[in-house]
């Protein structure tokens, strides 16, 4: 998601076509870089772990919602001569830096062009007005962590997982917390309430396990179910995990 020379942003995002097949720009595919450019900059791995990397409708390089931390801009700068957008925080309900635990800026406090429209190369010019010293830290906040998780999911480098797989994975979980009107029926008043409590979301995807279900609703649901992304991943590929938590639902037990 780097602004690269004279290249317009569309001229470098990948896109979905029909039945999920990823469609690569020219630019990438003419330089042999493409499978490296889909896994180190885009939501690919993110969307591959939650089981989402073959629906036609997962965005894989947002062109909406990009967010930078004013800190991080100036450690770019100072490191490589231009800012950059991390891939995590074009995700809407990440609102914290994962490294400094800063609010993140949609729009530039300086020029006031949103993220998205601003240029890379402009970060440094308008970065002279960001002030840092009155910026609030909140490390180790709910809002760090869910910053945090999804950075750590967006390092797997695995097979796509299973939608199915995934899905029941995080419904068995919640449900065995307790978020649940019976065995199998979640209770997404309570999930709504949590999420807004935790993050800030106004309301979570009422759609949850539907096609229509959104990468952001899935990893907010993941993130309520397990915090840590380590924890995520071992659920997802230790079958005795998968039997323990179902059990749990079966027999009303929570954890």
């Amino acid at each position: 998601m780097l602004e690269t020379g004279k290249l317009r942003k569309e001229d470098y995002i990948i896109r979905k076509a029909p039945y999920g097949e990823i469609k690569f720009p020219s630019v990438f595919s003419e330089a042999g870089i493409s499978q490296q450019v889909l896994q180190n900059n885009t939501l690919y791995p993110l969307a591959a772990v939650m089981g989402l990397a073959d629906k036609a409708a997962t965005i894989l390089t947002p062109t909406a919602n990009w967010k930078v931390c004013a800190q991080c801009v100036f450690e770019d700068i100072d490191c490589y001569g231009v800012a950059y957008v991390r891939r995590h925080n074009t995700i809407k309900s990440v609102q914290l830096c994962s490294k400094h635990a800063t609010q993140l800026l949609s729009s530039c406090p300086a020029c006031k062009k949103t993220i998205a429209q601003h240029s890379n190369m402009g970060f440094r010019t308008c970065s002279e007005q960001y002030g840092v010293e009155d910026i609030n830290i909140f490390f180790d906040s709910p809002r760090h962590m869910f910053s945090r998780f999804i950075e750590g999911l967006l390092e797997y480098n695995g097979e796509p997982c299973s939608l199915s797989v995934a899905g029941i994975i995080i419904l068995y979980k919640l449900l065995a917390m307790g978020y649940s009107l019976s065995r199998m029926q979640l209770d997404l008043d309570r999930v709504n309430r949590e999420c807004n409590y935790l993050l800030g979301i106004e309301s979570v995807n009422s759609e949850f396990f539907l096609r229509s279900t959104t990468l952001s609703t899935y990893v907010e649901m993941a993130f309520l179910a397990f915090r840590e992304p380590g924890s995520y991943l071992f659920s997802l590929t230790d079958r005795d995990v998968w039997k323990t938590l179902e059990e749990e639902v079966r027999w009303g037990l929570t954890p």
